[in-house]
């Protein structure tokens, strides 16, 4: 929406004095209006002429009592970012309902759900925040977002999603954490690195999981009913198919966190009756495609402690710490997957040789809440005697050397056991160590 100069300033002077009254915030560039964020729980509604602000960009009325936006708010075409977290519109608000309550006092005070506006309209828009909105159903339209990048409906009420999904091509993340009536997550486009459904207690179903194959954070702590279908989803397909292709040559994190108490048998290397699991290397594993090692961890009941999962890489006597992942209360039995790439690693020549003689150990464990400052401070190659951790949780663990074909791992294997089959005396003879992958 174009609009002359005297225009603009005359559009900011109203809709400046509309906003104090409202005690509202509101930025300006360039002598138009871009940011608009709201502060006030008690405010309901938002101003009618919304829909002049043609070049807002952002709009937030977080924790507001706001139930359903202006019809005007269709017009905003240049919006990258629109937040109505916490929107929990009472529905006692009349005079009568005031009275009643005071007579007969509910236990808990009801709200309504955010009315959502057409959303097919938001060309721009690649932020959208609902969460914690009391919303029942997420209409089909959603999926017109051909821009959308960041998806935020934790906290809702709604029992499915839109079939459609998939049609949002454009969408990285997508937080569904606490939505406790969800049964099934849909097929997602290909787009998604992020999906955080943490204490979703009724999900049982997600469609395609073999599809994912970029996934940074894929977080279902405490999906208890997941877990008869981890079979279904966490399989070798789908963790193989993180380190394909060029995606996989590029990665540096991957950290998936699920029900179950089993570590997977694509994972080579297994411990069942502890905290670590050494690899012992065969010669020619730091080869060209060699893109660095998957660990896992089966992890016992942590009721009612907020832990950040860690791995320490042993390699000799040199140690260094990984912190991928903050997660929820743990409820249930679950599985962390984790992923320690080369290029964290960066290991110069003598180090390689150090592996080629007495491998590699990973160390899963856990630092407690109160220790994540230090624990932030420590990422890398530090190591801080401060840090409190503990291994008491972990009762499994497992690992596996990466490559980008995965066959490679078979070719690593026969390789060397080729030169350990050499007959003795043979000129081609050479000392070997035992080979454990």
């Amino acid at each position: 929406m174009s609009v002359t100069p005297s225009e603009s300033k005359l559009i900011q002077a109203l809709v400046g004095n509309i906003f104090t009254k409202l005690n509202l915030t509101y930025s300006v560039v360039n002598e138009d209006l871009v940011g608009m964020n709201s502060r006030v729980e008690k405010l309901e509604k938002l101003p009618e002429g919304l829909g002049l602000l043609g070049c807002l960009k952002e709009l937030r009325a977080d924790w507001t009592a706001i139930r359903q936006t202006p019809s005007s708010i269709v017009l905003l075409k240049s919006l990258e970012t629109l937040s109505f977290q916490g929107c929990k519109g009472s529905t006692c608000n009349s005079w009568s309902s005031s009275i009643l309550s005071l007579f007969f006092p509910q236990r808990g005070e009801k709200y309504m759900a955010l009315k959502l506006p057409a959303l097919s309209g938001f060309e721009s828009l690649t932020n959208l925040n609902l969460r914690d909105c009391y919303l029942k159903s997420i209409p089909t339209d959603i999926c017109r977002l051909s821009s959308l990048q960041s998806l935020g409906l934790s906290g809702n009420d709604f029992d499915s999603l839109p079939g459609s999904f998939n049609q949002l091509s454009k969408l990285v993340y997508l937080s569904v954490t606490g939505c406790k009536m969800l049964r099934e997550l849909p097929e997602l486009a290909s787009s998604v690195s992020t999906v955080n459904a943490c204490n979703c207690e009724s999900l049982t179903t997600i469609s395609s999981p073999a599809k994912f194959k970029n996934i940074d954070g894929f977080w279902f702590t405490n999906c208890f009913k997941l877990a008869e279908n981890k079979h279904n989803i966490l399989t070798d397909t789908l963790l193989s198919n993180q380190f394909q292709g060029s995606y996989g040559r590029r990665r540096k994190s991957l950290n998936i966190i699920f029900p179950g108490s089993e570590i997977p048998k694509w994972f080579t290397r297994q411990n069942a009756t502890g905290h670590s699991v050494s690899i012992k290397l065969p010669r020619n594993w730091y080869n060209k495609k060699f893109l660095g090692f998957s660990v896992c961890a089966a992890i016992g009941l942590m009721d009612d402690i907020l832990l950040k999962i860690g791995i320490q890489v042993k390699i000799g006597e040199s140690l260094r710490r990984y912190h991928p992942y903050i997660s929820c209360v743990m409820k249930y039995e679950t599985l962390w997957v984790g992923y320690v790439s080369r290029h964290f690693l960066d290991l110069n020549q003598l180090e390689v040789d150090r592996m080629n003689e007495g491998g590699i150990e990973f160390v899963a464990h856990f630092i407690r809440k109160d220790d994540l400052d230090i624990a932030d401070g420590c990422m890398g190659y530090k190591y801080d005697d401060k840090l409190n951790l503990m291994h008491p949780g972990v009762k499994k663990c497992g690992a596996r050397l990466v490559y980008e074909d995965d066959d490679e791992v078979e070719n690593v294997i026969a390789t060397s056991k080729r030169r350990r089959d050499v007959p003795t005396g043979h000129p081609n003879t050479k000392k070997l160590r035992p080979l454990m992958l």
